[in-house]
This record gives C-alpha cells, sequence and structure tokens, in this order.
C-alpha cells in the first residue's frame, strides 16, 4: 500500500511537471516585416526571432525580453499575444497558431501600417529574465 501510494505521489509530481513544461516554451521564429507609412515607400525586411511563452503566467517576450508583456489570452489553437487598440485611431492583433506555426501581426496606426508574417517552431524554455551581453 505504502509502495502504491509513493508510485501515486510520484505521478503526480511528475504529470505537474509536464503541465508546467507545455505551459512554458519558447518559439523559434522566421518572419518577414512590411512597414508601409502613409505618405512613403513600403520596406521590407526578413529576421529570425525568439520569444518565450509562458502560459500559466499569460506572460511573454521577444529576446531580450525587455519589456515582459502580458498574453491577450490563449486556446488551445491560438496564442493571441495583443488585441484591440492601444489609443483611438490604432488597432493590432498578433496572433501565433499552435497548430501549423502560424506567424501573424497587424497594427495600423494614422501613420501607417506594419504586417509580418512568418512560421514558428517550438525550443527549450529559456524563460522570461533572458539577458545579453550587448
Amino acid at each position: 500500500m505504502r509502495a502504491a501510494l509513493i508510485g501515486l505521489l510520484g505521478l503526480a509530481v511528475a504529470t505537474a511537471a509536464q503541465a508546467q513544461q507545455a505551459a512554458r516554451f519558447d518559439l523559434s521564429c522566421d518572419i518577414e516585416t512590411s512597414i508601409q507609412p502613409v505618405d512613403g515607400a513600403e520596406v521590407k525586411n526578413q529576421r529570425a526571432i525568439r520569444m518565450s511563452i509562458d502560459t500559466a503566467a499569460m506572460q511573454w517576450c521577444t529576446h531580450p525580453c525587455r519589456p515582459v508583456e502580458t498574453l491577450a489570452k490563449t486556446s488551445p489553437t491560438v496564442l493571441t499575444l495583443w488585441e484591440g487598440a492601444l489609443q483611438p485611431g490604432h488597432a493590432r492583433t498578433f496572433t501565433i497558431d499552435r497548430v501549423n506555426g502560424a506567424y501573424f501581426l497587424l497594427s495600423i496606426t494614422p501613420s501607417g501600417t506594419m504586417t509580418a508574417l512568418g512560421r514558428c517552431t517550438p525550443a527549450a524554455f529559456t524563460g522570461l529574465d533572458v539577458r545579453t551581453l550587448f
């Protein structure tokens, strides 16, 4: 009986650790950003970024993790990092599809539009307090 109890306790601890690991992860993303000013030419660039996500704490960041931001909402299929407007005349949405890794960001302001499209893959969690040397 004691061995069974210890076994159940070990299973509960393992399950809790697995759940925490599933809620905390990094994403390695290859994205293309397009900035279209209202009165200028479109500027595009491609880059790779790394993000840390903690769905249990509802926090995320793009490395080097300054600042750490609050997740808008999560579901089994979509992470919503931003939604809504920061102020009148602005709109923004930022999502990552948890099924296929699609990265989508759209920000509209009176001065122009920024879009970013890409693909993300999971990576080992490095934490939300990542610091760099430069």
